[in-house]
């Protein structure tokens, strides 16, 4: 197979191989819970949570005595900050809770898993994709002058 095919096949499969992009889960605070409560996403996702009402936070950890509590995030959820968000890096479990009704269980956990591989930004797949179409574009030129 002539070299200037297997770059644009490898051009084509390209596009065609999108990576997965991290996406965006939201969380409702409604009255005094969390909904969904219990949520799975994947490393480089993003959660949104969004206030209706009252005055609330979204704190990490298990309750006021835990010792790591708001180390990841501790964000007011607030009609002056109703979409507070954390990007998760890492894989594991988090608790998060409202530190003003921490005693009315207004709680929640997002489980982190893993994907496998490092979800790419868009960037990073722009430019693997201009990368392959300069390769293709090369061969092409390539090919074109050994015909002339």
């Amino acid at each position: 197979m002539p070299l200037y095919r297997i770059a644009l096949a490898a051009l084509v499969s390209g596009l065609l191989a999108t990576p997965a992009l991290a996406a965006t889960v939201q969380v409702n605070q409604v009255g005094l819970t969390f909904d969904p409560a219990d949520i799975t996403i994947n490393v480089g996702d993003t959660v949104e949570w969004v206030w209706t009402t009252g005055v609330h936070t979204v704190t990490n950890g298990t309750g006021a005595a835990d010792p790591n509590v708001g180390i990841l995030f501790d964000d007011a959820l607030t009609v002056g900050n109703p979409t507070p968000s954390y990007t998760f890096t890492t894989v594991g479990d988090v608790d998060y809770f409202c530190r003003p009704h921490e005693f009315f269980n207004m709680n929640g956990i997002i489980r982190v898993q893993s994907v496998g591989q490092p979800v790419p930004t868009l960037g990073e797949w722009a430019f693997g994709a201009t990368a392959l179409l300069m390769l293709a574009a090369g061969f092409v030129m390539a090919r074109r002058r050994s015909i002339a």
